[in-house]
C-alpha cells in the first residue's frame, strides 16, 4: 500500500510538470529562449557529434529493437511481462504522437542539426527513452543501479535533442514527465489488474 502512495505522489509530481512545461514553454518562454541562446552561443562540432550519437538511442529504431529484445527474453518465463512491456512502450508511443497533434508546439527557429518533421511537444525521444529504458530496469533488473542507469541514459538522450536544436528545454521536461508518469501508472494499473486475479484463488471454498 505504501508503494502505491508513493506511486502516486511522484505521478502527480509528474503531472505537475509536465503541465508547467505545456503551458508556461515553447516559443512564449524567455526562459526556454535563454537556454537555448546560452547553449548554442558558441557552437562546439564535437559536443553536437556526441549528441548525433547519443540521440539515436532514443530514435525509434534503437528503441523498438531494444524493448522486442527484453519481450522476446521474458517471454519464455514471464509472458505477462512481455506483453505488458510491449503495450506499455506502444502506448507511450502513441499518446506521445497524439500529444504532438494536440499541442502543435513549433520547433526552436535555431539550426537544426538533425531532421525533425512533428510538432516540439512533447519531447518522443526523451519522453519514449525514460518509459522503454526505466521498465526494462525494472523488469529485467529491478536493482537501484539498473534504474539510476536507465534515468541518465534517458536524461543524455533528452539533453542531445536541446544540445541539437530541435527541442525547447520544456519540451524534453515534458517529454520526462510524461514518460515517468506513465511508467507509474502502468505498473500500477498491472499490480491492480494481478491482485484482482488472484483474490479469487486466494478466497476458501465456501460451504454449502
Amino acid at each position: 500500500m505504501s508503494r502505491d502512495l508513493g506511486r502516486i505522489a511522484f505521478v502527480a509530481v509528474a503531472l505537475v510538470l509536465w503541465f508547467g512545461a505545456v503551458h508556461f514553454g515553447g516559443p512564449a518562454s524567455d526562459a526556454d529562449a535563454e537556454l537555448l541562446d546560452a547553449l548554442h552561443a558558441e557552437p562546439s562540432p564535437r559536443l553536437a557529434a556526441a549528441a548525433r550519437v547519443v540521440t539515436e538511442l532514443g530514435g525509434w529504431i534503437a528503441l523498438t529493437v531494444t524493448a522486442a529484445s527484453a519481450a522476446i527474453r521474458l517471454w519464455s518465463r514471464r509472458r505477462h511481462d512481455a506483453i505488458f512491456l510491449c503495450i506499455a512502450v506502444l502506448g507511450a508511443r502513441i499518446a506521445v504522437e497524439a500529444q504532438k497533434h494536440v499541442f502543435a508546439r513549433e520547433r526552436p527557429d535555431i539550426a537544426h542539426l538533425v531532421d525533425v518533421s512533428s510538432a516540439a511537444f512533447p519531447s518522443g525521444h526523451a519522453a519514449n527513452s525514460l518509459v522503454t529504458f526505466l521498465l526494462l530496469a525494472l523488469l529485467l533488473s529491478g536493482a537501484r543501479p539498473a534504474v539510476g542507469l536507465a534515468l541518465v541514459l534517458a536524461g543524455l538522450v533528452g539533453l542531445s535533442r536541446v544540445t541539437l536544436g530541435v527541442h525547447w528545454p520544456s519540451d524534453v521536461i515534458g517529454g520526462w514527465a510524461f514518460g515517468l508518469a506513465w511508467v507509474l501508472a502502468a505498473l500500477l494499473v498491472r499490480d491492480r489488474l494481478r491482485l484482482r486475479a488472484a483474490a479469487p484463488l486466494a478466497s476458501p471454498p465456501r460451504k454449502g
